[in-house]
């Protein structure tokens, strides 16, 4: 019989600026956090990277992140 994997659990928390984001509980490496436009859960990977963001990450994710490109451009064209 194949062994079967470890349950990963994970916790959420709420920085001091307000950003909720989850971890691993055993390794205590953020995860996931939540978009700040759609608002929904995202793993960390479906963020752009950003020097200065929460995790070196962006704020909002990738999809909303296209969305915004293509109405500007189409508003600014």
């Amino acid at each position: 019989m194949a062994q079967r994997l470890p349950k990963r659990t994970y916790a959420v928390e709420i920085n001091q600026a307000g950003i909720f984001y989850g971890y691993d509980q055993k390794t205590y490496e953020i995860v996931a956090k939540q978009c700040n436009r759609c608002n929904e859960w995202r793993f960390l990977n479906q963020f752009n990277n950003a020097g200065k963001g929460f995790a070196g990450k962006h704020s909002a994710c990738k999809k909303c992140h296209r969305k915004r490109d293509r109405w500007g451009r189409l508003l600014w064209a």
